[in-house]
């Protein structure tokens, strides 16, 4: 028994050697990572899996300057100004439409009174 507690310990021992071996080999952006699943007995499965970065996240915590931020100001400040213009040009346009509507019902009414009033006189002429 002592004998097979020696060898499972050098089998234990020599399984992560390898296994730094493999991964110097393999590449500095790799990392060792145990395998999944439940652990044999004897030894301990170690896979290589590729680091991932992520390219947004890098970007967005990389340092910024007050150049940068004052840049960014002053697209914003752009973006508000078009944006109200936008909105003033709007509301312009709906209030030009709201008179134009309000004289077109002003004008057909009149017209509307004038054939009434001209029906009114043809029936009168022709009883």
């Amino acid at each position: 028994m002592a004998a097979e507690g020696s060898k499972k310990a050098e089998a234990e021992a020599a399984a992560p050697a390898e296994a730094a071996k493999a991964a110097k080999d393999q590449g500095e952006d790799k990392a060792v990572v145990p395998a999944p699943g439940p652990p044999a007995v004897d030894s301990m499965a170690l896979v290589v899996v590729d680091k991932v970065t992520d390219k947004t996240s890098a970007v967005k915590n990389a340092p910024r300057n007050s150049n940068d931020r004052d840049i960014a100001l002053a697209k914003l400040e752009l973006e508000k100004r078009t944006s109200l213009i936008k909105t003033w040009e709007e509301n312009e346009k709906a209030k030009a439409e709201h008179r134009a509507a309000k004289k077109q019902s002003i004008i057909l009414s009149w017209e509307n009174t004038k054939k009434a009033v001209v029906e009114a006189q043809l029936k009168k002429k022709e009883s």
